[in-house]
């Protein structure tokens, strides 16, 4: 599939931009300037911010139209301004909201479900690796939103007011940056420990931290200093500072290259800088504008930044150099690329029914779900859907996991099919290389050995053309 952007513009349009071509592909005017755009999956929909207006509009991507526009309300006399919005797999859309809310929407019927208070002045929501919970942190506090019961389980205090905040690629840590004002600066990062249920280490960085991402392989967080100037690195074993690095001045964004991590490329002022996460080098890239925001092709070849001037700035991250300049014809802020999924670069596969019921008893406790993905080259994307079969009526879910296997890397997921009749295991695979995955999937008796009838290796698992709840 090729590279498709969607760039909100200045002018109430998105621009549709092919950026392996760098072609502009088509203009649509949506009558709004929005903040954000979530695209589906299957890139037919994107989930439109109004804050304006409180809203969320609904394009085709087809049609290139409109098709519906959903009011959020209000909660406690205040808006529910969407800030961000994440379309999840589950089939609805979350949209954090300035009034402290979170809202859910079908995206079937492209209607509101409901909307769950979580906490006064949300700053940022990232989705964790495995799907299950989103973490959102607002005023002195880390909140875990969880996508399978729609609520909030958990609220963790942390010693600061948070700003952004990011997920480690195990789950295991959410890394929350306090920069505090431009009257009142503060320079730290707080480590949140989520099986703990509390704030473990405070980091010392640069003034003011306005953007904190981690690489791919959770090794080291990068945190770009707005007041400083700079880019502090931290070394995520031990929590400390082991580079600080001058970008230019005042950075406030910033996107990490898929692979490791080998380049860090932060938005400042005027133009872009790279950094080598080897030798720690700042390198200027030059696109003769202010980028506003970045986005990285998943092959990780272009880095896309939009601007605050005519044109949207296409880099090669390979020389570090600008390839070409794209006229949008007004200047340029949100961008989304659409999903590089496919039936060729998909794999979908199903245990079918699994009889797990001996004399009453069930004999699997828990299912071990084994990913190893052999290529050097590629990471996939893995989600698994588990099911209880009732011997009459419609499966149950009882399951779900979305996360990240690395290059040369395994990963295994566990579900609880304790007391379950009978169950079903799905498995999609996503990627640009799948020919090196290797899946296997067994069942797991109470003592967590291997039940000799319940070995699903991947030669007799059933294929399946896409992940489905029906019966």
């Amino acid at each position: 599939m090729p590279n498709i952007a969607y760039v909100a513009k200045s002018d109430e349009t998105i621009a549709v931009v092919n950026v392996d071509t760098n072609v502009v592909l088509s203009t649509i005017p949506i009558g709004f300037v929005t903040n954000w755009i979530a695209l589906t999956s299957d890139a037919k929909k994107a989930y439109l911010a109004n804050q304006f207006n409180n809203t969320i509009n609904v394009l085709d991507l087809t049609s290139e139209t409109i098709v519906a526009v959903i009011p959020l309300g209000s909660f406690n006399n205040q808006a529910n301004q969407p800030k961000q919005i994440f379309v999840h797999p589950n089939g609805l859309a979350y949209s954090a909201n300035v009034s402290g809310t979170v809202s859910i929407i079908d995206t079937t019927s492209d209607t509101l479900i409901t909307t769950v208070p979580v906490g006064q002045g949300i700053s940022d929501m990232e989705l964790s690796p495995d799907g299950n919970y989103f973490y959102i942190v607002h005023d002195l506090a880390v909140s875990q939103f969880s996508t399978i019961t729609n609520g909030v389980t958990n609220t963790i205090l942390i010693s600061n007011i948070a700003g952004d905040l990011t997920v480690s690629p195990d789950g295991q840590f959410v890394y929350v940056a306090i920069p505090g004002n431009i009257f009142f600066p503060n320079n730290l990062v707080v480590v949140v420990d989520i099986a703990l249920s509390m704030q473990t280490a405070t980091v010392t960085v640069g003034n003011r931290p306005e953007k904190i991402d981690i690489n791919s392989i959770g090794s080291r967080v990068y945190v770009a200093n707005a007041g400083s100037g700079d880019v502090s690195v931290i070394d995520v074993p031990t929590n400390t500072v082991i580079a600080t690095i001058p970008v230019g001045t005042t950075p406030n964004f910033q996107v990490i290259t898929p692979d490791f991590g080998s380049q860090d490329y932060v938005a400042r002022s005027g133009g872009i800088t790279a950094i080598n996460s080897t030798t720690f080098t700042p390198s200027p890239v030059v696109i003769n504008a202010t980028p506003i925001r970045m986005v990285i092709t998943p092959d990780g070849s272009k880095l896309i930044a939009t601007a605050a001037s005519t044109f949207l700035a296409i880099v090669n991250t390979q020389t570090n150099t600008l390839i070409t300049e794209v006229e949008l014809g007004a200047s340029s802020g949100f961008i989304a690329l659409a999903p590089q999924v496919s039936q060729t670069q998909e794999l979908v596969y199903t245990t079918g029914i699994v009889m797990n019921l001996e004399d009453g008893l069930s004999l699997a406790q828990t299912v071990s779900v084994n990913v190893l993905n052999e290529s050097y080259l590629r990471d996939v994307i893995v989600e698994v859907l588990a099911f209880a079969i009732p011997t009459l009526g419609s499966k149950t879910p009882i399951g779900h996991h979305l996360f990240l296997v690395p290059s040369d890397a395994a990963d295994m997921k566990a579900v609880d099919v304790s007391g379950v009749a009978n169950y079903e295991i799905q498995v999609k695979i996503s990627g640009l290389d799948l020919a090196n995955v290797v899946l296997s999937i067994y069942g797991l008796n109470a003592m967590g050995n291997v039940i000799s009838d319940q070995i699903e290796q991947q030669g007799v698992l059933i294929a399946m053309p896409g992940l489905s709840f029906a019966p």
